[in-house]
């Protein structure tokens, strides 16, 4: 089973598992799997998880995911429980309540969120950028700890704890007036307005180019 961009939610019949086949392939979007009866959220030979946002809860105790897993990319994930994970290359994984950052540099790619009651830490040396358009919410409850960089192109909603460093980089600018007619000898002022409002550096170098369109009267 092979599951790119998108939006998947599956709820497992009594006593199964939402997702289940021999090799589970995840690319991408946001998967939500929630097994039942003791069944896991996702079962497989072999679970890999490229990228995207999941969310994998076992059912009565059940496994979040079952099988050999494999993170590697962007991936975020939140599991319940993971039985085997057998290779831990780059993402985040929340597994129970305790989540960390694996690989020194992960850029998440949809929107997440931290669930009340669930803490993930950016251990020193290692830095979570959250890429632009994307959002990652911190919710009442939850905890991120940041001992290393984040890096926010996108949006960071709620609270941050730990004395790391938070970046908040700039995606516009905007330069008014757009158009300026002058007299002779006369001078304007342009203003320039950065976005978003808390960008970390809003320094803004001015260059002339010496374009200059006269129109006939």
């Amino acid at each position: 089973e092979n599951t790119s961009m998108g939006k998947l939610a599956a709820t497992g019949d009594t006593g199964g598992a939402a997702i289940s086949g021999g090799t589970i392939t995840i690319h991408g979007g946001t998967v939500t799997a929630t097994g039942s009866n003791g069944g896991a959220g996702i079962s497989g030979a072999g679970v890999t998880i490229h990228g995207g946002t999941v969310t994998a809860t076992g059912g009565n105790g059940g496994a979040g995911i079952s099988g050999s897993t494999t993170a590697t990319g962007n991936a975020f994930i939140i599991a319940s429980r993971i039985d085997v994970l057998d290779n831990a290359q780059s993402g985040v994984i929340i597994e129970g309540n305790v989540g960390t950052v694996y690989g020194d540099k992960v850029t998440l790619t949809t929107d997440a969120s931290i669930p009340s009651g669930k803490t993930l830490t950016i251990e020193s040396g290692k830095t979570l950028t959250i890429g632009e358009g994307v959002t990652l919410k911190v919710e009442e409850g939850a905890t991120l700890m940041n001992k290393g960089a984040i890096i926010v192109y996108g949006e960071l909603i709620g609270e941050v704890a730990g004395n790391g460093t938070i970046i908040y980089k700039v995606t516009g600018i905007t330069i008014a007036p757009t158009t300026l007619s002058l007299d002779v000898d006369k001078t304007a002022k342009l203003q320039a307005t950065i976005t978003p409002d808390k960008a970390t550096d809003k320094t803004v170098t001015w260059e002339s180019l010496s374009l200059i369109h006269i129109s006939e009267p």
